[in-house]
């Protein structure tokens, strides 16, 4: 028993830390396509939310970016 009882704490601890990962998010619209982007850093989830639109529409900007 004495053993069980800080296994069990020790998990609920674990179980309850939150552990984000920090990255940006970007997500670009256009005429007939959208598009969203994932990444470390906001160039790259730019890049990667353009690229994503502009394979099915035109005209892509990007509209918003969250860290």
């Amino acid at each position: 028993m004495k053993f069980l009882l800080p296994i069990v704490f020790a998990t609920l601890a674990l179980t309850l830390m939150t552990s984000e990962a920090s990255a940006w998010y970007c997500r670009a619209v256009g005429y007939g396509g959208s598009g969203w982007g994932r990444s470390e850093s906001p160039e790259r989830a730019r890049y990667l939310a353009l690229y994503q639109c502009s394979r099915f529409g035109t005209r892509c900007r990007i509209r918003s970016c969250v860290y």
